[in-house]
């Protein structure tokens, strides 16, 4: 696993229900169209975890898109190969965020990386970390070991 990616987007509190909804479409687990789709990728970018939330604010004005995931390749490459492979599900749901402009959603979404931590000044949260060294492809396999 080479990446730890947190995407936060802005979402009046007016659009929750609605991204709420067109996230639920994606299933928990993902529907098997979403996860055939991901399966292709595990030879290369090979996605271990994956969530997709809209959070309310506690203002009642601005909340959250909040898009986290791990995975072997690195960082921007993983991105760009989410945006490829699940826009037409990922789209509409940052086309609710309240600064979504009409550039490349791969773009939209590295320029809301943010970079978290524990830190008195982080962004608070704590990155999924569950199989070191182990790629998606290695996993599958059943093949153990470091690499």
């Amino acid at each position: 696993m080479r990446s730890l990616t947190t995407i936060v987007a802005p979402l009046w509190d007016e659009r929750l229900a609605e991204a709420e909804a067109l996230i639920d479409r994606l299933g928990n687990p993902a529907q098997p169209e979403v996860r055939g789709r991901l399966e292709s990728l595990d030879r290369h970018e090979g996605f271990h975890f994956m969530s997709l939330h809209a959070l309310p604010a506690s203002d009642n004005r601005q909340g959250h898109i909040v898009f986290e995931f791990t995975a072997d390749a690195e960082e921007e490459s993983a991105v760009r190969a989410l945006a490829e492979t699940l826009e037409a599900e990922l789209a509409p749901v940052f086309a609710l965020a309240s600064d979504r402009g009409s550039g490349p959603l791969a773009n939209y979404l590295l320029d809301h990386r943010i970079e978290i931590g524990q830190g008195l000044f982080s962004n608070p949260g704590l990155a999924f970390a569950g199989t070191p060294d182990m790629t998606v492809a290695r996993i599958r396999d059943g093949r153990g070991g470091a690499g």
